[in-house]
């Protein structure tokens, strides 16, 4: 919790949490290079794969909202990215959904498909063009605390990478420093006047 050192009453004040220690390596997961079926568990039908493996890197619970994050991922090879996460404390509200945006955003930037994996909150594949494509519904069409499975065809993403791949926050940026700039030239032109 940001400044509880300074101000320890913030842990009484504030729902509990806990403390957390980034991590200090990035973790790239790749299947294995395989031609088959596979069974998924609770579920007897057949997966087929493909000749070739997917690299895949996964965001817990909120990290999807930290873009130099997942970039750093797909700059180290990941052409999928998993989201899994607890929504449970937004309860059934737009919050959700709003944090399953925060995925969409991720896999249009950085041209990856994004599975996400989220008890009571939005469930399902976003494509690289920001799609939701199958997800996670009851019979009613409720998405969120459901229970349930989506199957979903997902290709591998990261080719060609994104101009925001390539080169990261230089826009926004350069956008501040121009800002900046134009605001200093405006106010001395008023001093001037």
């Amino acid at each position: 919790m940001p400044g509880d050192r300074q101000m320890p009453w913030l842990r009484k004040v504030l729902p509990p949490i806990g403390d957390f220690t980034p991590g200090q390596s990035y973790t790239v997961f790749r299947t294995p290079v395989a031609s088959g079926q596979w069974r998924v568990a609770n579920n007897h039908s057949p997966l087929t794969t493909e000749h070739s493996s997917l690299s895949f890197a996964v965001l817990i619970c909120f990290e999807d909202i930290f873009p130099e994050l997942a970039r750093e991922f797909v700059l180290r090879g990941a052409q999928a990215l998993v989201v899994i996460t607890n929504d449970a404390w937004f309860g059934p509200t737009a919050a959700a959904y709003q944090h399953a945006q925060a995925s969409t955003f991720r896999a249009v930037e950085l041209n990856v498909p994004v599975i996400r994996a989220a008890n009571t909150g939005w469930s399902g594949c976003i494509d690289q063009e920001g799609h939701w494509n199958e997800r996670v519904h009851d019979a009613f069409g409720h998405e969120l605390f459901t229970q349930g499975t989506a199957i979903c065809n997902v290709r591998p993403g990261g080719n060609p990478p994104t101009l925001y791949t390539r080169w990261g926050d230089w826009f926004p940026v350069l956008c501040a420093f121009v800002t900046l700039g134009w605001a200093l030239l405006t106010l001395l032109a008023k001093r001037r006047r």
